[in-house]
């Protein structure tokens, strides 16, 4: 395997895989979030990455280069509901 792609954006909508989460890994994930508060535990890591920024129709990627890995952020003048909204993390894609 190469790479692979974390959807975030699924958490929003499905309860069932955040219960299971929690069940099956003790692991309590958020239903959405934000790329603001991602951005700020990058910046509090000694060796945070240097991230290129490239706009994708509805989307912003961040991404780094010496990782090859991006975080896709939905950039659209949608708010949350069942979905992510402006500003929210949609996937981490690896490789």
């Amino acid at each position: 395997m190469t790479g692979g792609v974390v959807e975030v954006h699924r958490l929003s909508g499905d309860s069932d895989i955040r219960a299971d989460a929690r069940k099956e890994l003790n692991i309590d994930f958020p239903e959405y979030t934000r790329w603001t508060e991602l951005a700020q535990e990058l910046e509090e890591t000694a060796s945070a990455p240097t991230l290129k920024i490239s706009s994708h129709g509805e989307f912003l990627e961040y991404r780094s280069p010496g990782t090859k890995v991006s975080v896709h952020v939905v950039n659209n003048d949608e708010q949350r509901d069942e979905w992510p909204g402006h500003g929210d993390v949609w996937s981490v894609s690896l490789g």
